[in-house]
């Protein structure tokens, strides 16, 4: 089923629309956290198609030039930094989805995610999946910046590489410049 949803000024966002999932009208200049934070096998995953909503409002390409009014992406970061690491992961996607095959973005975008990962991981207490995580985040981080330093999308490579290099916290964060 297609579907439009306002947004971002009203504008109509066509959206595919799986069975059983709500999407509902989202203003990407006052987003709000979700209700709570899902953990699998702890609490139920939200139906609400909020973050759904959110998701489909990306750009149509990301790119280190427009990060700065990426409402998605930034959104993306807050969740992580208020610890919401599967809803950070599913808006993520949709921004990371967006990003030119090959580019610096999108291991930078993969790199986030897989940081998200390892935090959400780290909360289920599977330690050799956090491990994991964290490496193929590093990995991607040194994709991502090839001269090993400088920052991308608002994101420092010496950061992104520290919180590569140990198990998430849950005061972790991502500092946003």
């Amino acid at each position: 089923m297609l579907n439009s949803i306002n947004g971002c000024g009203r504008r109509k966002v066509p959206v595919l629309l799986p069975k059983l999932k709500v999407m509902c009208a989202v203003d990407l200049e006052n987003l709000q956290l979700p209700l709570h934070k899902h953990v699998p096998g702890r609490n139920a995953r939200p139906v609400d198609g909020y973050l759904e909503s959110i998701a489909a409002l990306a750009p149509g390409t990301t790119s280190n030039d427009t990060a700065a009014i990426n409402r998605v992406w930034l959104f993306g970061l807050e969740l992580f930094n208020h610890g919401y690491y599967w809803e950070c992961h599913e808006v993520l996607e949709a921004v990371w989805l967006n990003s030119p095959p090959n580019s610096r973005e999108r291991f930078l975008l993969q790199g986030v995610i897989h940081l998200t990962n390892a935090a959400l991981k780290s909360n289920m207490q599977r330690d050799s999946a956090v491990k994991r995580l964290l490496l193929l985040a590093s990995e991607c981080f040194d994709r991502a910046f090839p001269e090993a330093d400088g920052v991308l999308m608002g994101l420092q490579f010496d950061e992104l590489k520290l919180l590569a290099s140990r198990s998430p916290t849950p005061d972790a964060s991502i500092s946003y410049q």
